[in-house]
Order: C-alpha cells, then sequence, then structure tokens
C-alpha cells in the first residue's frame, strides 16, 4: 500500500482506495504521467482513423446516417482505454462524460479529436448519433449533437 494525491482535490489518499474519502473522486488505479497521458491519446488518434465517422455531413446540420457500418472491436477498445481517463453514463439517451485531470494537459487540438473519438466510438456501439455532454469538474467543456456536431466550449 502506498499514499498517493487525489488528483481533484489533492488529498493524500491511500492507492487502494476506491474514492477519495474527502470529495469523493474516483482514486485512479494507476497514476499516468504525462508521457503516458500522450501514448494513450496518439493510439486513441489512430484507432479512431480506423472507423467510420458518423458525424460526417453534407451540412453542419444533419449527421450522415446512411453508413453506420464501423470496427466495433476497434470502439470496444478505444472506451476501454478512455476508461483510464475518464467516467460516463446514460440517462434518457443523453450520455453525461467526466473527464479526468488529463483533460486539463491536452491541447485543444487533441481535445477536439477524443471527443470525435468517443463519439464516434459511441455511435459505432448504438448503431446511432447521441446527445454527449463532457463535463470536467463540473464545467461543460465539449459537446456532442447528431444535430449540431461536436463543439469545445470555451
Amino acid at each position: 500500500m502506498s499514499l498517493i494525491k487525489c488528483k481533484e482535490c489533492k488529498n493524500v489518499v491511500s492507492n487502494t482506495a476506491k474514492v477519495c474519502p474527502k470529495c469523493g473522486a474516483k482514486v485512479a488505479r494507476t497514476p499516468i504521467g504525462c508521457g503516458s497521458a500522450i501514448g494513450i491519446i496518439f493510439l486513441l488518434l489512430i484507432i479512431m482513423a480506423s472507423l467510420e465517422s458518423v458525424f460526417q455531413s453534407e451540412s453542419p446540420t444533419t449527421v450522415n446516417q446512411s453508413h453506420l457500418e464501423c470496427d466495433s472491436v476497434a470502439a470496444i477498445r478505444i472506451q476501454s482505454m478512455l476508461r483510464e481517463m475518464a467516467t460516463w453514463k446514460e440517462k434518457n439517451d443523453v450520455i453525461t462524460f467526466k473527464w479526468g485531470p488529463d483533460w486539463d494537459e491536452t491541447a485543444p487540438h487533441d481535445r477536439i479529436e477524443l471527443v470525435k473519438t468517443f463519439s464516434n466510438s459511441d455511435a459505432c456501439l448504438t448503431g446511432r448519433a447521441r446527445e454527449i455532454n463532457f463535463y470536467r469538474i463540473g464545467r461543460l467543456v465539449a459537446e456532442a449533437s447528431p444535430t449540431s456536431g461536436i463543439r469545445l466550449v470555451d
């Protein structure tokens, strides 16, 4: 057993704890360094390139749902890797996605790619594009919508 800092509130926590006793944040199973985060992002971008983009469309307000063929094995791998960086839940067919601290160290052009990657993998696995709201520490940071596309929120 060793002690680590909670990535949310910086409280000292046992690495065997599931959540921080102070703020309730999920405790990382293994610390991920900047190099590992960059490696995961790079791998996600490579896998994303193999998926068919559900959000490609001829106009910004429509989604191409005529061609939802995709690599579901790659989509499952993407979501498995993203579970190291975030958590998400579904309610009323809308996904609430909560980024961990890796979001803070990610460049804006990589952030949009991560949002696209998750959105495309979700569409691949469900057969349709859905509303997805991306949060970081309670603040909306990105949105993916079948009607308005994908955008980062300032």
